[in-house]
């Protein structure tokens, strides 16, 4: 439990969520490596990109070669929920292309992924300053 708090903590200072370590891992791929579902869904909600690779993979592949599927289920709703908002064209139209540009293939999925944190992090960010005013 003593994580998620200071992760809060963390978050409510505004530390980069996708600050990455010498190994190139970052707080959501470490989170996913270790199973915590929690942290992975607060860190998901913060805005953290999903397509960053360490030298196992994604956050994803992290979660997935550890067998921690709660973990495994968060990222892949995250990364669905992304690609559905720029179907139905609820995202700006820079951030539209770069969903495109993934589906014909021109990357490899990770362009959904920062569409999808782009959207989380305006959200994130109102949440804050409502938060910041109580």
């Amino acid at each position: 439990m003593g994580h998620a708090r200071i992760v809060t903590a963390l978050l409510r200072a505004n530390a980069n969520v996708d600050a990455q370590k010498n190994d190139d891992s970052t707080p959501l791929i470490q989170a996913s490596y270790f199973g915590r579902a929690d942290i992975v869904e607060m860190l998901i909600d913060a805005g953290a990109k999903l397509d960053p690779r360490d030298a196992d993979g994604t956050a994803f592949d992290n979660a997935w070669k550890q067998k921690h599927n709660a973990c495994c289920e968060l990222l892949k709703e995250a990364e669905r929920h992304r690609a559905a908002l720029a179907a139905h064209g609820l995202l700006d139209d820079d951030v539209e292309d770069e969903v495109e540009a993934g589906r014909d293939g021109e990357a490899d999925g990770g362009d959904a992924a920062e569409v999808s944190t782009k959207m989380r992090r305006r959200r994130t960010t109102r949440r804050r300053r409502r938060w910041r005013r109580r």
